[in-house]
């Protein structure tokens, strides 16, 4: 862990993965969690579901020497009350909406999808200015999964953020859109400081 010098000088940040209850939110952030140097989890409950968060150093040196600290949450399982979804989301520097590939569920991707929408409205979130990412996963287990059809269908117009197909069994990276979200924060935060300094 940083000492406390460095610690004055961390940007911190803030990302959430939110989605389907069941698409693997939770153990995408434990394997996340396990990589980097063990960083512990804590468990919230929350009535239905479970709040599951960690946090740690972004491996990627910043411009100016620091690195991003780095809290990643996701939402485990079916809370009873939509306040549990906006605390997640709450001040959230970037998203990763996480979506099971299973085509019987696209039904309830939409529906997540929508609420995520409706929640960063009533909090007057702009997700345009946001680096938020989409992950199908488990798309192994869904012969034939085409994830432009998928987008379509969730109304996610194409180019409009990028997505990721990934796999809990066969070597595709789960991490890999929580890494896009940190690179692209990253990037701003670099972006802002040459700015600044000019």
């Amino acid at each position: 862990m940083a000492d406390a010098r460095q610690d004055e000088r961390q940007p911190e940040v803030k990302v959430a993965l939110l989605g389907v209850p069941g698409a693997g939110k939770a153990s995408i952030l434990q394997g996340i969690a396990d990589r980097v140097a063990g960083a512990g989890v804590r468990v919230g409950e929350v009535e239905g579901g479970r709040v599951v968060r960690t946090t740690f150093l972004w491996p990627q040196p910043l411009a100016d020497g620091s690195r991003l600290k780095v809290r990643l949450f996701a939402l485990s399982g079916s809370p009873h009350y939509n306040a549990a979804s906006e605390l997640v989301m709450a001040r959230c520097d970037g998203i990763v909406f996480v979506a099971d590939a299973a085509g019987e569920r696209a039904v309830q991707a939409r529906e997540a999808l929508q609420a995520m929408v409706s929640n960063a409205q009533r909090h007057k979130m702009d997700l345009a200015s946001l680096p938020v990412a989409m992950q199908y996963h488990r798309t192994d287990l869904q012969p034939g999964f085409n994830a432009e059809e998928m987008d379509a269908w969730l109304g996610i117009a194409p180019g409009t953020m990028p997505r990721f197909a990934t796999s809990a069994r066969n070597g595709t990276d789960p991490a890999a859109a929580v890494a896009w979200v940190l690179t692209e924060l990253a990037r701003r935060h670099d972006g802002a400081g040459a700015t600044n300094g000019a």
